[in-house]
Formats: C-alpha cells, sequence, structure tokens
C-alpha cells in the first residue's frame, strides 16, 4: 500500500458486487414492498414475543440503520514523538504538499 493514500479496492459508492447480486435475487423472487408488510403484520400480530420483537428490530434497522457497537480496544501509547518546525507555506503551498505525500528532499 502506497504510504498514507489507498490504491486498491472498489472506488467509493461503488456497492459490494455480492450485495448487489442478492438485492437483485430478491427483487426477482419477492415484492419488496411485500416483504416489510410481512414484517410490520409481524411486528402487530405474532403470537410469539419473541418473533414480535425480531419483526421490530428488522424494521428499525431498515428505516434508522444498525445502532452504533462500541468496540473495546487497549490504548497503546506512541513510543515516540516527532517534534519538526513546521514550514512557512501560503494555502497554494501547503495544499501542493499535501498532493505530493509531504515529499522530503
Amino acid at each position: 500500500m502506497a504510504q498514507g493514500r489507498k490504491t486498491g479496492g472498489r472506488r467509493a459508492g461503488t456497492p459490494n458486487r455480492s450485495t448487489v447480486d442478492l438485492r437483485e435475487l430478491i427483487d426477482a423472487v419477492a415484492d419488496p414492498e411485500a416483504l416489510v408488510k410481512e414484517l410490520v403484520r409481524l411486528a402487530r400480530g405474532a403470537e410469539r414475543e419473541e418473533t414480535r420483537l425480531q419483526a421490530i428490530r428488522e424494521l428499525l434497522d431498515r428505516r434508522f440503520g444498525r445502532p452504533t457497537q462500541a468496540v473495546e480496544a487497549p490504548l497503546q501509547s506512541p513510543t515516540y514523538v516527532i517534534e519538526a518546525p513546521l514550514p512557512d507555506l501560503d494555502a497554494d503551498a501547503w495544499a501542493e504538499e499535501a498532493r505530493r505525500g509531504w515529499a522530503r528532499p
């Protein structure tokens, strides 16, 4: 990987191919609106509370997105700090240096 730049993979906004294939398959065999209506029916009238709760979760996930999950990770302090004076550059020069990756001679 190039230092500081992403060099491979899909372009931003390009959907995952398997996700697109799955969506097309579902659309071919079932009406998405009918599926949502079935979830609503289950959320309102399923006999088992577990089934109602799962249907409600599915509806909420589709409407608002899945909730974020906290991830615990051990924090490590940096092993060194580099202090260097910042170059005296105007805005255009800063932008050019950033584009070049702050290469040093």
